[in-house]
């Protein structure tokens, strides 16, 4: 099966959990990818090797590459809905709004990587932020199944685009 893994930054020390997950799917066979969601600033070069997750691909987004998701967004963005949604359920919340509309540039290149290279699935294995990306790829209709991780972190953020998501 060929999977997406998404995070928010890979590998970071909060991601022990992700990388036992995605060294026992891969061990099962499957053809994993794991991506980060923000620019990748400094290479994380000794982390990749204490966690020997060197071979896995995908990675963080680079600069080059969060620019260019800035132009998908402009020009192919069917976005006025889920930018509507963000707003309107976090005017209330400045943090979350940054945050949110910061990583659309992001959540569009990986939208158009997924477009082009045919997982059969995308595992969102946060689901507070990469949520954003979830209801892209359910806007776009991409032919994915797809799968969202709801630790006790997510679930004290309450962040409303994630419960959206969920149908919760």
């Amino acid at each position: 099966m060929k999977i997406a893994y998404i995070t928010m930054s890979w590998p970071t020390p909060s991601e022990t959990f992700c990388v036992r997950d995605v060294k026992s799917l891969i061990a099962l066979g499957n053809d994993l990818s794991v991506f980060g969601l923000k620019p990748e600033i400094s290479k994380k070069t000794k982390l990749r090797e204490n966690f020997e997750v060197n071979d896995i691909p995908g990675g963080n987004l680079s600069l080059a590459n969060y620019f260019l998701g800035f132009c998908l967004l402009l020009l192919k963005g069917k976005s006025t809905f889920l930018v509507t949604r963000i707003l309107l359920k976090n005017l209330n919340n400045p943090k979350v709004l940054i945050k949110s509309f910061g990583l659309l540039p992001s959540c569009y290149y990986y939208l158009n990587l997924f477009k082009k290279n045919n997982f059969e699935v995308i595992h969102l294995f946060w689901g507070h932020y990469p949520s954003v990306l979830g209801h892209l790829i359910k806007i776009n209709k991409l032919p994915v199944k797809l799968s969202m991780f709801l630790g006790a972190y997510d679930m004290t953020q309450k962040l409303e685009i994630s419960k959206e998501l969920t149908g919760i």
